[in-house]
């Protein structure tokens, strides 16, 4: 991943201090079991994470992640026709492919990212803000 130093000096304070913001792209994967019905996980739950997915570092700013820094994308949900799932979950998670169309990202655009798929095994894709 490429990064890009911005060096600001401070006069009031008489010091330097380094920015150096990282572009690039973080790949988040997790699934729910099926084991997790006997907590009285529900349909109504899945939503409730699929929004905060979306919405995860929005209004979320700190020293080290200053706001718009850094952002959902997008997110993959797969839903499999089985409680246990047609498919190994490493077999999924190499459907989400994200590969650098320039040595030195600065955005999202400069990645390529493809979401393959599998047979019967049905994807939604969701726009980040």
């Amino acid at each position: 991943m490429g990064a890009w130093i911005e060096i600001k000096e401070d006069a009031i304070l008489n010091r330097v201090r380094i920015v150096a913001p990282y572009i690039g792209a973080w790949i988040e994967i997790a699934s729910v079991t099926h084991l997790a019905e006997k907590t009285d996980f529900s349909n109504e739950d899945v939503e409730k994470i699929k929004n905060t997915l979306v919405t995860l570092f929005e209004n979320d700013a700190s020293a080290a992640c200053p706001e718009g820094s850094i952002e959902v994308h997008k997110v993959c949900w797969w839903k499999h026709k089985s409680k246990i799932g047609q498919y190994a979950s490493a077999k999924v998670h190499r459907l989400l492919e994200v590969n650098r169309n320039i040595d030195e990202p600065k955005t999202i655009n400069d990645y390529n990212i493809l979401v393959n798929e599998l047979d019967s095994l049905n994807v939604v894709i969701i726009d980040g803000l």
